[in-house]
């Protein structure tokens, strides 16, 4: 089940969030070409092309706070580093955590259910006390709906990004792989994981429990 979470980029007035993509920080062009061993790779590849389960990310200049934020844009690399880390998706330092688990702020406009189901789905990172108090009160989305909770097991299941196969022209041509529909999720333990180009690394959030209202307004009120 993928649970709703909050686009919370553009209602932090004082700070951009640190996985925003800013104007200075473009993608930049994939080279796509066939893996040896299947799949895809990069024409001119480098080490930190790929994560640690081997599969390609996209690339994107790494420049924050060149230019203007681009707000709805996730930075990819930031992005990880936030869901492995465990990292606020806001001021990017460690996320809030207690002996229930890590924090999270979940939209739950459109759910069913009050309350995310175990196991949920989400491509966005944990939040600080600090920057969860201050997106429940300023983001209109949050207002209508939202639920605070704690996470003891997040786990990083696999990544959001752009599937491909094989064209069938060769290697000599720029066609070489073809994009296969639109933009999946894709399991680290699914084999089409070799033909992705990753844009975010997404989580199944496990141990859900609600964390009381009153822990968000003390620290909306100390912010």
């Amino acid at each position: 089940m993928t649970s709703p979470v909050a686009d919370i980029s553009s209602v932090l007035e004082d700070e951009v969030p640190y996985i925003t993509a800013w104007s200075g920080e473009p993608s930049l062009p994939a080279h796509l070409v066939l893996a040896p061993g299947g799949g895809i790779a990069l024409r001119w590849e480098n080490d930190d092309d790929r994560d640690g389960f081997g599969v390609l990310w996209a690339g994107c200049a790494a420049g924050p706070e060149r230019g203007t934020p681009e707000y709805g844009r996730v930075h990819p690399r930031r992005q990880r580093e936030c869901m492995v880390g465990l990292l606020c998706q806001v001021c990017g330092r460690p996320a809030d955590m207690s002996e229930r688990g890590w924090l999270w702020l979940l939209d739950t406009t459109g759910l069913d259910e009050p309350f995310p189901a175990e196991g949920s789905r989400t491509t966005n990172p944990p939040v600080c006390r600090d920057c969860a108090a201050k997106a429940a009160l300023r983001c209109p989305v949050l207002r209508r709906g939202h639920v605070l909770v704690r996470v003891r097991r997040p786990m990083v299941m696999g990544v959001h990004g752009q599937v491909y196969r094989a064209s069938g022209l060769g290697c000599a041509t720029d066609r070489c792989v073809v994009p296969v529909g639109e933009k999946e999720f894709v399991s680290y333990w699914d084999g089409r994981w070799a033909w992705t180009l990753a844009g975010q690394v997404y989580a199944h959030l496990h141990g859900i429990t609600p964390v009381p209202a009153a822990e968000l307004t003390v620290a909306a009120e100390a912010s």
